[in-house]
């Protein structure tokens, strides 16, 4: 759906003129893509340095150092003889689980200065990463040379000169889909993997959060593995691979769509001031980054609400009918019933999953993390309910409490004679077929063609167009045909 909007308008903007109430909505997304983002750059900077201490011949992770005495400590190796003897060691008293809590719960100053160092370093490169322009880092000759010949379409949510026109059902999207499923399933295949087997030597009675999955238990689990080496730089590369794409992405997503509400501002501006906004808010999070449960809850839970009320606004008030005809007149083929009950329903579908996600923060253990993800919820919705508010007052002031629920005239392709075309398009008349396949000169709707057939069958065996004109009893003479009859004029001479 986004896809497509973004498609038929040719721009990244709140979506006000299809609804005024997305305004709100829009604005509650963009928060919650900041929130994302932050923890984004949170995990990329432990990945960085989480990495830089997995480079010793021996990591911290599986050996037990400068401890105090009255801690009981077993590393990687005690682990293995253990388990050798059919003794399973609690994670608590494991060396990986005592090396994340001075990594990431110590709040010594060497530790924090190092924090603090490698977050700025994040956002200063996404700055960098971020604003450098599409055509630098696509440039379509070199592309087309590589996707022609395949039938690749060339799609990009900001690229939309050259985007292709059926990107709903382009090869690039599916080839897209197919190989991030697969991956998908190979990095969980992975994840699965590695935690069995560490299962079956260590007892796991922690609450699991991913920060812990991915610098506590994987690393140790490695340790059970043959080239574990490999395994570690598997991980913590393609992590910091795929969280320096999302987070410049976000940037520059967020950048965009504020750039099209305060147009007078340069992008550039926006992304520094982006960045060093979410530089500011990560420094709180940076030292308690294992303890961001309650945020995740939230995050997804205000996510799944959002896009409800989004496809709700777009499918409900919008209309489904009008969404549809939209994709007729853009792309050239109308969407079945099938989709079309689908989009309708869908917003009750991400509802279910919303609940679903307040259900499991209810029963959720840590009370603290509970309030923290309320906490999160009520700031997006008070934003939300307030931009809301604000579309509605404005709608009241203009004497046209009706239009709340109407679209702009100027929504639509960015092109006067496009909005006009659309504005007269008529479904009907784009699929009108007369039945007797025959060929249709003119512009009107109704096939008035009569089919080509005589009612009675003539006595007369020349095989002429002149045959059409006859008429009367077949004993009688037939009229002269204003029809010059070629052939008999040759024969004459």
């Amino acid at each position: 759906m986004d896809f497509f909007i973004k498609q038929y308008t040719r721009k990244l903007d709140t979506g006000k003129l299809m609804n005024p109430l997305l305004k709100g909505v829009s604005y509650g997304i963009i928060i919650q893509t900041d929130l994302s983002a932050i923890l984004h750059a949170i995990d990329l900077a432990d990945s960085v340095r989480f990495l830089l201490t997995s480079m010793n011949k021996t990591p911290a992770w599986s050996k037990c150092q400068n401890l105090p005495p009255n801690i009981s400590c077993v590393s990687s190796q005690d682990i293995k003889i253990k388990c050798n003897n059919e003794v399973i060691v609690n994670l608590k008293h494991t060396s990986a689980h005592l090396n994340y809590l001075k990594l990431f719960a110590g709040l010594d100053r060497n530790s924090l200065s190092m924090r603090f160092f490698i977050i700025a370093i994040v956002w200063i490169c996404n700055f960098f990463i971020a604003s450098i322009t599409d055509t630098a880092l696509l440039r379509n000759k070199g592309i087309n040379l590589v996707t022609d010949p395949f039938g690749v379409g060339l799609i990009g949510v900001y690229d939309f000169g050259t985007m292709s026109p059926f990107t709903m059902v382009d090869n690039a999207v599916l080839i897209f889909a197919m190989v991030f499923i697969a991956m998908a399933f190979a990095r969980s295949l992975i994840v699965r993997v590695l935690y069995l087997k560490l299962t079956e030597c260590v007892k796991v009675d922690l609450a699991e959060s991913p920060h812990y999955l991915l610098f506590a238990i994987l690393p140790l689990s490695t340790e059970f593995m043959d080239a574990h080496k490999i395994f570690v730089l598997y991980i913590y590369l393609y992590m910091m691979a795929a969280l320096v794409a999302y987070l410049a992405m976000f940037t520059s997503t967020m950048s965009r769509l504020l750039h099209s509400e305060f147009c007078s501002v340069k992008t550039i501006y926006i992304i520094g001031l982006v960045c060093f906004l979410g530089f500011i808010q990560s420094l709180p999070l940076t030292l308690y980054s294992g303890d961001t449960m309650g945020l995740f809850f939230g995050l997804n839970t205000c996510t799944l609400s959002l896009g409800a009320i989004k496809v709700a606004i777009v499918m409900w008030v919008y209309g489904v009918q009008k969404f549809s005809t939209d994709i007729q007149f853009w792309l050239g083929f109308e969407p079945t019933s099938f989709w079309q009950n689908l989009w309708t329903v869908l917003p009750l579908f991400l509802t279910g999953f919303a609940l679903q996600h307040i259900k499991d923060l209810i029963t959720f253990k840590q009370i603290g993390q509970i309030y923290t993800a309320m906490f999160w919820s009520l700031i997006t919705f008070l934003v939300v309910i307030i931009c809301m508010l604000k579309a509605v007052a404005q709608c009241i002031v203009k004497n046209n409490l009706a239009g709340i629920l109407k679209s702009s005239y100027k929504h639509g392709p960015p092109e006067i004679e496009d909005r006009k075309k659309r504005r007269n398009f008529d479904k009907v008349a784009q699929n009108r077929k007369c039945k007797h396949n025959c060929l249709i000169l003119d512009e009107t709707f109704d096939c008035n063609h009569l089919p080509l057939t005589f009612r009675r069958k003539s006595n007369i065996n020349n095989d002429s167009l002149t045959n059409i004109y006859e008429a009367g009893p077949s004993n009688e003479r037939h009229r002269t045909s204003s029809v010059l009859d070629i052939a008999n004029l040759d024969a004459q001479k």
